[in-house]
């Protein structure tokens, strides 16, 4: 059997617009109000049941799940920015999942898994670079992967300078990086120009 629908525009307590929907045959109950944006349903509607059981519900936008997820996505590079510069370990190690997957692609042997390594490797950075801070230049994130690009800098322990630059694309899982890709290297501030680069890259003497 069909539902009739019984269709009109209203207002919400919050003074935003709905579409106040009432079946027909539950003409007794209290209208749904269904959440609108731009004058239009915030999704597609999706009715359920038969008889007097029925289920009415508004999907989410796919965009604006997407757009949460990448809400999300940046908020977490946020989230590793602020403990970087607070030398916060255990907040820093908190971002990572626990079966964390970590590649560098140009240095294929430093490779791991698990946030306890994290955990050792962050430590030893915030102890033997006391004054450890970054710099996080952008961040953009689509779905459940955020691309961040970082400056790291610092005085050694032994009075060396720390100057480190590049990208890190992570992805996200629960709130949670479970995998990332890094591509931050020292920054050589000497070195004979982008013709000699691209010699070494060709071969060319």
């Amino acid at each position: 059997m069909l539902l009739c629908l019984g269709l009109g525009l209203g207002i919400d307590a919050h003074g935003q617009q709905v579409l106040r929907y009432c079946p027909h045959r539950l003409a007794t109950n209290p209208p749904l109000l269904l959440p609108m944006r731009g004058g239009r349903l915030a999704g597609p509607l999706v009715v359920a049941g038969s008889g007097s059981r029925v289920s009415v519900s508004v999907l989410a936008n796919s965009r604006d799940m997407l757009s949460d997820a990448s809400t999300m996505g940046e908020h977490l590079v946020a989230r590793l920015h602020t403990a970087m510069n607070a030398h916060d370990v255990e907040a820093f190690v908190a971002c990572f999942a626990e079966d964390y997957d970590s590649v560098q692609p140009a240095h294929p042997d430093r490779a791991f898994r698990g946030r306890e390594q994290v955990r050792a490797n962050w430590s030893a950075v915030f102890t033997g670079v006391p004054d450890f801070r970054a710099e996080l230049v952008r961040v953009n994130a689509v779905g459940d992967t955020a691309w961040s690009e970082w400056r790291w800098e610092g005085t050694q322990t032994d009075g060396g300078q720390l100057d480190m630059a590049g990208v890190i694309v992570l992805g996200v899982r629960d709130d949670l990086v479970a995998w990332a890709r890094l591509y931050v290297e020292p920054v050589e501030r000497a070195g004979a120009g982008i013709d000699a680069a691209v010699r070494d890259m060709t071969a060319e003497r």
